[in-house]
């Protein structure tokens, strides 16, 4: 993130954010529509200025990175431009879902819960782990216009697609920590498949970097950021699937939304990151997460990574309660999608044997193929589903394989899949 150098006496430090010990927290704003020149927005005492450097103890510290003008000049990133007034958290998150809703089609709850990580990304460096918000479809159901439109709200939005070599995609996460917005993240090519698989897998926690080596030495990345992906289908490697929040895209009419983007898109969007970047330098160090926030039973893992930050900084009781309802719906909705699911099948043939203290891999497919037409499983690939995407052990006796559950896991995952005493539950459509 830093570069120094000595000029004369003077310790010069470039860098995209800076906090002093003295209270002030500095983040670098860049205008490409005006005089193309970095500053610093400098908030100390409740009050925000714009200067061009900050002089801390000695050291001269200046907005940007050495030879960095080509991340600035290309829109590669996409930064605040200066600081504009907003006037109350509840409004800028009405602004935000309105945005999003005027250029895409998403269900009312994943417009919501966007408009939540844009707030979550620009005071992600505070936490130390964090989802990924996906969208999944085929060509033409509206991916990358939901990535332009999301990730140009997102703290220093830093904008790839599947074509891009994997080897830039290190340096940029390394250097700028911003939103990291991927179109295609499915890349067809299985060693760069494998590359961007080790950067998503270690990005979602910080403290965890990718190793490379250059010129014969390792060198570690940092690729801890909030990213947003679009894909085709699923990962294939189910630890990384699970770190995704996703939305289905679907082929619709989207009359409201606009064929092309004009300039109007790309002035409200700087308007927002820049009332953001208020919100960001404002509360920054009120961001500490609050151990003691209780949510209701049953809500995702995943969306608790995104609210009990979000908790920790929204005070407006009104607000922590509509987030909670969304929560809440949201999780009904989750569950709801996992009744298709060959998992889930599998789970209520479980639950419909659970008398027997040790059941059949067999007696479980028999079961399935009985209950779900569709889904002919053979013993084998029963096995498979319980110990790869369940988890769950399984034991090879004299008659063939057996599992043993666990009574605690067993009733998680059916809380999960919505598998209650074998029958499905009826659960709302959000």
């Amino acid at each position: 993130m830093k570069k120094k150098e000595q000029v004369k006496d003077m310790t010069v430090t470039k860098s995209f954010f800076y906090r002093a010990n003295d209270g002030r927290v500095a983040e670098l704003i860049y205008d490409p529509c005006g005089e193309k020149q970095k500053n610093w927005a400098v908030y100390v005492n409740d009050g925000i200025s714009i200067c061009e450097t900050l002089n801390v103890d000695g050291v001269l510290v200046h907005p940007g990175l050495e030879d960095d003008m080509s991340i600035f000049e290309s829109g590669t990133v996409l930064f605040s431009s200066g600081i504009e007034d907003y006037e109350s958290d509840g409004a800028l998150l009405d602004e935000a879902i309105n945005f999003i809703r005027d250029y895409v089609t998403v269900s009312p709850g994943f417009t919501f819960l966007s408009a939540l990580y844009a707030f979550y990304s620009y005071i992600f460096d505070k936490f130390s782990v964090l989802p990924y918000l996906r969208v999944i479809g085929e060509y033409g159901s509206g991916k990358s216009r939901f990535l332009q439109t999301v990730g140009s709200i997102c703290y220093r939005g830093m904008f790839t697609g599947g074509a891009t070599t994997v080897s830039p995609i290190f340096r940029i996460i390394n250097q700028v920590r911003g939103t990291f917005v991927l179109d295609e993240a499915d890349f067809k090519n299985s060693g760069a498949r494998a590359d961007i698989t080790k950067i998503l897998n270690c990005g979602y926690m910080e403290g965890i970097p990718v190793l490379r080596t250059e010129k014969g030495k390792p060198r570690a990345f940092q690729v801890y950021c909030p990213k947003i992906l679009a894909t085709r289908g699923e990962f294939q490697d189910q630890a990384l699937e699970s770190r995704c929040i996703t939305e289905e895209m679907v082929l619709q009419p989207q009359s409201h939304v606009p064929d092309i983007l004009t300039n109007d898109f790309k002035i409200r969007a700087q308007s927002l990151r820049n009332k953001f970047m208020k919100w960001r330098l404002v509360n920054y160090g009120k961001a500490i997460v609050n151990d003691n926030i209780v949510f209701p039973q049953g809500i995702e893992p995943r969306l608790k990574q995104i609210l009990r930050p979000l908790f920790s900084v929204f005070e407006d009781p009104k607000i922590r309660k509509v987030i909670i309802d969304f929560a809440m719906q949201y999780d009904k909705k989750i569950v709801e999608s996992h009744k298709s699911s060959v998992e889930y099948s599998v789970l209520e043939a479980i639950e419909y044997l659970r008398d027997m203290k040790v059941i059949p891999i067999s007696e479980i497919a028999k079961r399935v193929s009985e209950k779900e037409e569709d889904k002919k499983l053979t013993p084998k690939k029963v096995g498979d589903i319980i110990r790869r995407r369940l988890l769950m052990p399984t034991e090879r006796k004299s008659h063939g394989y057996v599992m043993n559950y666990d009574e605690s896991k067993l009733k998680m995952l059916n809380r999960r899949y919505g598998v209650v005493n074998g029958e499905r539950m009826n659960v709302i459509n959000l």
